[in-house]
């Protein structure tokens, strides 16, 4: 009784372990036949970020895709570079819905290397999360998907078929508050 059951466990860990593989092996390929039948058009979006922050912004992530790191924008850059890519189908309903999260402080601590046993200076970072509305301008095919980044700490999401210019124009001579205090007792934060 014990090798009948012991065969069925191994029987059915098989069967779940082969199921789990069609379906990561297979399903790209479910994905491009029902889009060829259904002529679903999807387009990749470039990301650009735009920070009218005094803080640099060190990373923002829109869904599950990094944007990389933003510089105080200036009267004529975003201070962002473009990053590759986010998918969306053509046919996606507006507004989606998007989850944008994004560096807004730190501090600094000491730590000390286990290898090395030396000691320095790390940051931790804050960061901040929202669900944002996205929005298209009827009858453009879009190509970046831009985040502007507000001094009151919201954030802006849209489609643009072209490289907008920021959409606030600061001074370059405005105060940048990029350095991070001290984190209580010197110590990363829980």
């Amino acid at each position: 009784m014990k090798i009948l059951n012991r065969l069925i466990s191994k029987v059915i860990c098989l069967l779940f372990v082969l199921s789990l593989a069609s379906s990561i092996f297979f399903a790209p390929r479910v994905e491009a036949q029902a889009s060829k039948k259904e002529n679903i058009e999807f387009v990749n979006l470039d990301l650009i970020g735009y920070n009218y922050t005094d803080r640099h912004i060190s990373e923002y992530i829109v869904e599950e895709q990094g944007g990389g790191d933003v510089r105080l924008s200036s009267p004529t850059s975003g201070g962002s570079g473009i990053v590759c890519c986010m998918r969306l189908a053509m046919e996606t309903p507006i507004p989606i819905i998007v989850r944008v999260r994004w560096q807004v402080g730190g501090c600094t601590y000491l730590m000390r290397s286990d290898f090395t046993g030396s000691t320095q200076r790390v940051t931790h970072y804050f960061f901040k999360e929202e669900y944002v509305e996205v929005h298209r301008a009827k009858g453009i095919k879009p190509s970046h998907l831009e985040s502007h980044f507000y001094p009151d700490g919201s954030v802006l999401v849209l489609l643009t078929d072209d490289m907008s210019l920021p959409r606030l124009s600061l001074s370059e001579s405005r105060p940048n508050k990029s350095k991070f205090t001290k984190c209580k007792n010197d110590k990363k934060p829980d």
